[in-house]
């Protein structure tokens, strides 16, 4: 997923507070900026849904074929196996440089390299199986910046209840998933919940996860709650259940509910509520139907842990961004030093966004740079 169709405003809502920042990169390359750019590339997009894009042959390794050919083209110099150890630094000049310190070069496993500028774009801890280390962060904290603690977001969360593994692989469309915390009463998402082995994922969790995990940093458990049809509140179940009974009576609980929830996961509700299966609804008494609609409206789930930067899709935290000019995304501690992508505090959530915001900024980093 390349992009998004949405509005430049639209996008930089999606990051949240930090949203602003981004404007500077989408100026310099939004959407149709990138798509136009891969179509000189030789790759098609596809917007499927009216929303998310898409290389057309649905390929990633094509995206990835096609930079790398039109580095070759260009006669980008592309050091395989050198690793960046130090960024060294020299004392700015008054007359250049706007911080106290200056880009010299870098140290690397190969020896010293001049240059007068650097853009680190060296991305989070997220699957440090695809070479993720981290080490962006030290280098640039050896220079002086401030480092967000890095924590794992677009991540599956992991729950105490066992109950979600016993429905791995089955999924509720078009729910909603809030986190039941104090003051934190008004984040929640709606859209696929797909229940995992030790817990629950799907783009909703996904997008809730970097939250959660900020909290778990100072809670043992953050309790979520799981509408299991958005819109739908405890007072609308008590009036169909209050219906059912009068008018379909004879008819077992569990097959009206599943035309609301899939069949599994409404034989774990009707467990937890403590109702057998084979009840009919005429003889469910006024304490059954309230557990029951209790779940339905919001089933509590306590999240013990996240599946980690292994399993997460990005990093929330990294450089502060009060150290980095969005206009030009040059380091303000190192003049020389720039800045594009996930190395910076900043995320966003499922659909594009992130690729997007990494485009845009190496496109801003690598003009600002050029210009140095």
């Amino acid at each position: 997923n390349l992009t998004n169709t949405l509005a430049a405003d639209s996008l930089m809502r999606a990051f949240g507070r930090q949203g602003r920042f981004i404007q500077p990169a989408l100026a310099s390359l939004d959407s149709a900026g990138l798509r136009a750019f891969f179509a000189e590339l030789g790759i098609a997009t596809a917007c499927p849904d009216g929303e998310h894009v898409y290389p057309a042959s649905n390929r990633a390794r094509d995206v990835r074929d096609a930079l790398w050919s039109e580095c070759k083209k260009l006669g980008v110099a592309i050091r395989m196996g050198w690793q960046v150890t130090e960024l060294v630094t020299a004392a700015g000049e008054a007359a250049h440089d706007a911080a106290a310190t200056r880009i010299a070069g870098v140290q690397t496993n190969h020896g010293f390299v001049a240059c007068r500028c650097v853009i680190l774009a060296s991305g989070g801890k997220s699957y440090p199986t695809l070479g993720a280390t981290g080490a962006g962060y030290e280098l640039a904290k050896h220079v002086g910046h401030s480092i967000v603690s890095p924590i794992p977001a677009l991540v599956g969360l992991v729950t105490k209840e066992g109950w979600p593994g016993r429905l791995a692989g089955a999924s509720v469309a078009s729910a909603r998933v809030w986190i039941d915390m104090p003051k934190a009463s008004k984040i929640g998402v709606t859209g696929d919940v797909l229940f995992t082995h030790n817990g629950i994922s799907g783009p909703v969790v996904l997008d809730i996860s970097g939250d959660v995990a900020e909290m778990l940093e100072a809670n043992q458990i953050v309790q979520l709650r799981l509408e299991l049809v958005a819109g739908r509140n405890e007072k609308s179940w008590l009036a169909d259940l209050d219906r059912w009974a009068q008018s379909d009576g004879t008819k077992l609980i569990r097959s009206m509910l599943v035309k609301y929830v899939p069949a599994g996961l409404v034989d774990v509700l009707l467990k937890k509520a403590g109702v057998a299966a084979e009840s009919r609804c005429a003889h469910l008494d006024r304490a059954a139907r309230n557990a029951i609609a209790s779940l339905l409206a919001g089933a509590p789930l306590a999240v013990t842990r996240t599946e980690g930067f292994d399993k997460a899709i990005v990093t929330r935290g990294g450089v502060s961004l009060k150290e980095v000019n969005p206009r030009t995304l040059e380091s303000r501690c190192v003049s020389g030093l720039f800045f594009a992508g996930e190395v910076l505090d900043l995320d966003g959530p499922c659909g594009g966004y992130n690729l997007q915001w990494a485009f845009s900024s190496g496109q801003l980093a690598g003009e600002s740079a050029g210009k140095k």
